[in-house]
């Protein structure tokens, strides 16, 4: 939900909002408005970090004067996502029984994709997955064999929506 102090210049007939990533080249065009309120369904990738940049255009309301209509534009603001991180605590590769789980894997969101770092060790420190993919996840194999059940320990590190490096470490239990 954005808001925004009235324009105070003209009568508004609409406030004209706009948004941008700082990866793109251009502001599109989110909606518009008659109040200083708009709730915008920002659909984009979850992983990026990127701060989200929003600015809105008063257009004045039609004058029986017939001159040109005046424009009034905000300031850029921008949100900044915050990254969020998750990981189950169990998993069934098999199945799904017990936890509906069959693919262990994080769940991130906001975070720098290219710095993305995740292994998974069994008990004796043999590493058994590692991937750089926030959309791979673990399905319980090891050289095309179904792993043992027990106790695994996972390793994860990324760069979250400030930029600096977050590193987590557990363990979690691959039921069979």
């Amino acid at each position: 939900r954005i808001t925004w102090t009235s324009c105070s210049i003209f009568p508004v007939e609409k406030y004209e909002i706009y948004r941008y990533e700082q990866s793109d080249a251009f502001p599109v065009f989110v909606g518009e408005s008659s109040v200083n309120m708009f709730e915008d369904r920002h659909s984009g990738e979850p992983s990026s970090a990127d701060k989200l940049f929003y600015f809105v255009t008063a257009i004045e309301r039609n004058n029986e004067q017939n001159t040109e209509v005046r424009t009034s534009n905000s300031s850029h603001n921008y949100i900044k996502h915050q990254t969020l991180f998750f990981i189950p605590n169990a998993f069934d590769p098999t199945e799904g029984m017990i936890t509906k789980i069959q693919n262990f894997k994080p769940e991130v969101s906001y975070i720098k994709k290219e710095s993305y770092d995740f292994k998974i060790y069994n008990r004796w420190g043999g590493l058994v997955f590692s991937t750089n993919n926030t959309e791979e996840g673990w399905n319980g194999t090891y050289k095309g064999e179904l792993c043992d059940k027990g106790i695994y320990v996972y390793k994860i590190q990324f760069k979250n929506s400030d930029g600096k490096m977050e590193k987590h470490s557990g363990t979690f239990m691959l039921y069979d």
